[in-house]
């Protein structure tokens, strides 16, 4: 099965998404990760991805145009650029492990083989939803990160079957395996692909 595992959030977001990328690919799953590119180095090696997908940092500022625009119906042509340019292939499930708007967008905009294989936040004409068996536990409240004390990426892998949490080593004490890293530079630009 091929999985791509957003992570649009900081460094720590994406050690904290490790243990299910590690999980999935111990299943099978041949596992793509979204990152900003300021955050993808501990993926470096890290024999659970095949390829990493980084975004640049200054993209960031989407998430306000899209947080404000899809209840309109407006997502910024910056965002439709930079999807095309990522020319992602057909996945068999997408999994947005981040809080932001700009994931939840391409969560919903990405081809997915599967229409039931969309787990965590989507946004999807002028709703954000909250897919899989996860959802249930993700109830917005006034300053969310402060109150609520559940990681969605525990819930993410409990909703995969997970089992006891894996011993914590980062990635990077693996054995060195070359995995694909593809850059966008910018959202007009083309994707450029290089090994590491």
């Amino acid at each position: 099965m091929r999985t791509l595992v957003i992570q649009l959030g900081r460094l720590g977001d994406v050690i904290q998404t490790t243990p299910l990328l590690a999980e999935l690919a111990t299943v099978g799953d041949e596992v793509d990760v979204l990152v900003l590119r300021s955050a993808h180095e501990p993926l470096l090696g890290f024999s659970a991805v095949a390829n990493i997908i980084t975004i640049p940092d200054s993209l960031k500022p989407l998430d306000d145009a899209i947080a404000c625009g899809f209840p309109l119906g407006k997502i910024p042509a910056e965002a439709h650029e930079l999807l095309a340019d990522l020319q992602f292939p057909l996945y068999d499930r997408i999994i947005n492990a981040s809080h932001a708007p700009l994931g939840c967008w391409l969560a919903g905009a990405i081809s997915c083989a599967n229409p039931n294989g969309r787990y965590g936040g989507i946004i999807r004409g002028r709703e954000c939803l909250y897919l899989g068996p996860a959802s249930a536990y993700r109830i917005p409240m006034p300053q969310f990160r402060h109150q609520n004390l559940l990681n969605v990426v525990d819930l993410l892998r409990a909703a995969h079957g997970a089992g006891p949490p894996i011993p914590a080593t980062l990635p990077l004490h693996e054995p060195i395996r070359r995995s694909s890293v593809r850059i966008a530079s910018r959202p007009q630009s083309r994707v450029e692909s290089r090994r590491q």
